[in-house]
């Protein structure tokens, strides 16, 4: 009997990007029944005829005072819808801008021959951004927001790894909801957990499912195989709020999850992060010129320790970028630990509009 297999995309339009990259999942349509759910979109909006009887549209209504990402609350929607319509085998969670690379594609058909669905198990993927832009450093914002010491993409390297409550191997980099794929049972384990974590608005929405489910039992299998494309943001303005977001979350995800090995390094590089500002800022009051030379020289060792950390020769002359990256961390870090975690208003202003 074919196996089944349901792609979940919690996306806000229909468009070209979108329907390239569902037709390269496809590719999946040789070992098993493919059916695609959208949640969301805007209304009237239609997917191409190759498309059409694959997919199927949910509404989302977001409601008015949503502050945040509502990605994980369209998961959850498209996990219900999933499970109650289409009896699936196999449930791939994937982001409108994610296309698969066919070694992906090749992971996944080895993983849905072996698997059995019974069984509480999910296959990881990562990221890489493999669009070329017309300046150069727009090209070194994409490659370092692959490997930067604060590593926001994650990397599996060539071995991978298991992640489970056995072998509980909290690297840097951990799977994101955007190339995760869960068998029947961990589907359902996870609806009737309530879905995915919907309190983490700013980011880590990722981590959290990741960590929910370790908690429950699931094995989840960190494969260097499953590699998939999406494009980074590509401006200093955009790249330090992806950190400010980030130390929010970490702060957050420390807080929610205290035994995670992965949430105390989060908070050692936000300590250290905030000793060496509140540092700064006191030696600039008592000798800015001393401030001056001293700025200089962590400037040439964080380019140097990020050249070295992420393998980038280029980023040993980019230590200011290192140091805006690591001062909105700490901000980000901060400003959820004065809120308590009450995102109003003005923190969605600064973390998404800024």
């Amino acid at each position: 009997m074919r196996r089944r297999i349901a792609i979940i995309v919690p996306t806000f339009s229909i468009d070209q990007a979108l329907e390239r990259n569902l037709e390269r999942w496809l590719a999946l349509e040789a070992i098993a029944d493919i059916s695609i759910v959208l949640v969301g979109g805007q209304e009237g909006e239609a997917v191409s005829p190759t498309l059409q009887r694959y997919c199927d549209c949910v509404p989302f209504h977001r409601p008015a005072s949503w502050i945040g990402r509502d990605a994980n609350a369209r998961r959850s929607l498209g996990l219900k819808c999933a499970l109650a319509h289409h009896a699936p085998d196999f449930v791939l969670m994937t982001d409108r801008k994610v296309s698969p690379t066919q070694s992906a594609i090749d992971c996944i058909t080895r993983w849905v021959r072996l698997a059995d669905p019974d069984y509480f198990g999910a296959l990881a993927g990562h990221y890489r951004d493999t669009a070329q832009r017309r300046d150069p450093w727009s090209n070194f914002l994409a490659r370092y927001a692959d490997h930067a010491l604060v590593r926001k993409n994650p990397d599996f390297g060539t071995q991978g790894y298991l992640l489970s409550l056995e072998n509980e191997n909290e690297g840097d980099s951990w799977p994101v909801t955007g190339a995760l794929m869960f068998t029947r049972a961990t589907a359902e384990l996870l609806e009737r957990a309530g879905g995915f974590p919907e309190s983490f608005r700013v980011s880590y929405e990722d981590y959290s499912t990741v960590r929910l489910l370790i908690e429950r039992g699931v094995e989840i299998d960190c494969h260097p195989d499953f590699l998939v494309e999406h494009t980074n943001r590509n401006t200093l303005q955009d790249f330090a709020r992806e950190y400010l977001r980030t130390g929010w979350a970490a702060a957050q995800f420390r807080r929610v999850y205290p035994r995670s090995d992965f949430g105390r390094r989060r908070l050692v590089q936000a300590q250290a992060s905030m000793l060496a500002l509140i540092s700064g800022l006191l030696l600039m009051f008592a000798s800015p010129l001393l401030a001056v030379g001293v700025a200089l020289i962590a400037l040439l060792g964080f380019g140097a320790l990020n050249a070295w950390r992420s393998r980038l020769p280029e980023a040993l002359f980019f230590g200011p970028v290192f140091a805006v990256c690591l001062t909105a961390f700490a901000c980000g870090y901060g400003l959820h630990l004065l809120r308590r975690g009450r995102l109003g208003p003005l923190e969605g202003k600064l973390l998404f509009q800024a």
